[in-house]
Order: structure tokens, then sequence, then C-alpha cells
């Protein structure tokens, strides 16, 4: 689904299935990172650093079927004065900050 140092410009919501993050520890092992469910949102920080590598690997444990939206597309809004595109970057917005929120949470738990 996502492989790390893959360079992405779109986020993906996952609508079905699951996955699960993972990295390679210094003695060539996987490490799960977090375990995704449909409605999680997948790449939604690199999305918006572009050229930025991804750190992790994401892979498919269940079926996925995932909605890929263009990050650049979702800035520009809607030309048309969709009502929803606005609610949608609002919501982007939401799930990057708590994204960030939760990784500060974990280096309080070093």
């Amino acid at each position: 689904m996502l492989g790390e140092g893959e360079v992405v410009s779109s986020f993906g919501l996952l609508l079905s299935g699951r996955a699960q993050a993972v990295k390679g520890d210094a003695q060539g092992r996987s490490v799960i990172l977090a375990l995704q469910k449909p409605g999680d949102a997948i790449g939604i920080l690199l999305a918006a650093r572009p050229g930025r590598p991804s750190p992790v690997t994401v892979r498919v444990t269940e079926g996925a079927g995932v909605l890929h939206l263009p990050f650049e597309g979702l800035i520009a809004g809607c030309h048309r004065g969709c009502p929803g595109a606005d609610r949608l970057l609002r919501n982007y917005v939401g799930i990057a900050a708590e994204k960030g929120l939760l990784l500060h949470e974990r280096i309080d738990c070093l």
C-alpha cells in the first residue's frame, strides 16, 4: 500500500479491511507502529510534505479498500463552492492535529 522511502502526493482513507504501519529495527525485524482500521487516514502527514520519503511501510493485513485523495486538490478547494470541500479540509486538519498530539503523548511515555 505504501513502501518505506516512497514519496507520495496523496493520502488514503481506509474504507474497508485492515492495515499496519511497520518499520524495520536495527536487527532487521519489523516493528508494528500502528494498526489501522476502516476510517483511518494513511499518509496524511506525508501528503502535506511533497518530496519527503515515507519513514514506514503500510501493508494490508485484511483485504482493503482505500480512497486516495490528492493533497493539492484538497488545499485548492472546490471552485464551484461545494460545502463538502470546506468540511473535508477541516477534517483533514483535525486528523493531522490529532496525529501530532498522539506523537507528543508517545514521547512523554518515553
